[in-house]
């Protein structure tokens, strides 16, 4: 299913507790998704066996998750599980009140620009979608990322001018370089598509 369809889906819940459930459920999917790319085939069915801040873990370990993303991945899955084994009529679970405060620095960024407070389903609602949609982007860049080291080791069997132009073909470190900078670029952006989604607008002329 196409992330725009689950977004969709996850729009028209109004309440915090499907949201959370089934939010979570995609978010652990897609970072199952991420560290599937860094690990040979035979590994693989032993991600599902793992527990769910196993699997963050390792995402950040394995340098396909940025770390500031994992503070807010735990409270989604505290508040997940709270959900999970209690039933909330007229309040929240506490965890509630910590997802803003853990957000990673480029979704704080991105709530700076609006032109209004959010609600604490809002927020939440905010917090599920752009975590799925920089863990969708992260999923991207990897692979982007698996190709460029693709043609670095292609082009390390062809003359040193392989551009054709007389220009050396980069190096692998600047070519990581500049890779981590447009990703830092796009998880911003995924952060902002997250609003637009939510149809929440910046300000305008700064006020």
């Amino acid at each position: 299913m196409k992330i725009e369809n689950e977004i969709d889906k996850l729009l028209q819940l109004d309440d915090s507790m499907k949201i959370s459930v089934l939010g979570f459920s995609l978010i652990e999917e897609k970072v199952e998704r991420l560290i599937e790319l860094c690990l040979d085939s035979e590994h693989r069915v032993e991600i599902t066996k793992m527990s769910t801040m196993i699997k963050v873990d390792l995402a950040v370990g394995l340098g396909v998750l940025p770390s500031d993303y994992k503070g807010l991945i735990k409270k989604l899955y505290q508040l997940r599980n709270e959900y999970a084994h209690k039933i909330y009529i007229e309040s929240f679970p506490k965890q509630i009140d910590h997802i803003e405060s853990s957000l990673s620095i480029s979704q704080r960024d991105a709530l700076k620009e609006i032109e209004r407070e959010l609600s604490q389903i809002e927020i939440l609602r905010y917090a599920t979608f752009s975590t799925i949609f920089s863990i969708e982007q992260c999923v991207k860049n990897y692979t982007n990322k698996l190709e460029t080291d693709k043609k670095i080791r292609e082009h390390k069997f062809n003359p040193p001018f392989a551009l054709g132009i007389g220009i050396p073909f980069p190096s692998e470190k600047i070519i990581n370089s500049l890779l981590e900078n447009k990703w830092s670029i796009l998880l911003q952006q995924s952060a902002q598509r997250a609003l637009d989604a939510m149809n929440i607008t910046k300000q305008i002329n700064g006020r």
